[in-house]
């Protein structure tokens, strides 16, 4: 049997946006569901989400890669780079780097990533008259984009 050992740990989550944060809130008995602030919930039937407040992307990526990476994928950046400052394998100043960690890797854990894409893939469909039928190259990388919240930090840290 081949042993694992877990060296380093980062969230992004509801209840923060880092492992100590998160985790102080879990051990407080606090929440992260709260009223809706991204978008407009007034015709919802729901008006709470568990929903993240404070983020910055800037953190840890270019204002190019946020501008065309899924929120998601920014999260599970932001958790990696986390995750390498936690193991000692990054200083908190080195941030925006590209790292070598090829002995090393990222576990990433998410749900239903890519929404914030397939919303806005979906909306210039409707707006330009595309049936569904006619759009399956821009569908297709929508759904390509839902799989890249696991292999997006892979190009930051060089695995």
């Amino acid at each position: 049997m081949r042993k694992v050992v877990v060296t380093g740990m980062g969230t992004v989550s509801s209840l923060g946006n880092s492992l100590y944060e998160s985790w102080t809130a879990v051990q407080r008995g606090l929440s992260g569901i709260d009223s809706l602030t991204r978008f407009d919930v007034h015709q919802m039937k729901w008006k709470v989400a568990g929903e993240l407040k404070g983020f910055d992307a800037g953190l840890y990526l270019s204002q190019k890669e946020i501008t065309h990476l899924d929120p998601f994928v920014q999260y599970a950046v932001a958790a990696s780079f986390m995750a390498a400052e936690d193991a000692g394998l990054l200083k908190p100043s080195e941030k925006n780097k590209v790292l070598s960690l090829a002995s090393g890797g990222a576990i990433i854990g998410s749900s239903r990533g890519g929404i914030t894409t397939i919303e806005k893939a979906i909306i210039k469909q409707g707006k330009s008259g595309c049936r569904m039928q006619d759009a399956g190259c821009e569908m297709h990388l929508t759904f390509c984009i839902l799989v890249s919240g696991n292999q997006c930090p892979c190009p930051k840290f060089l695995l």
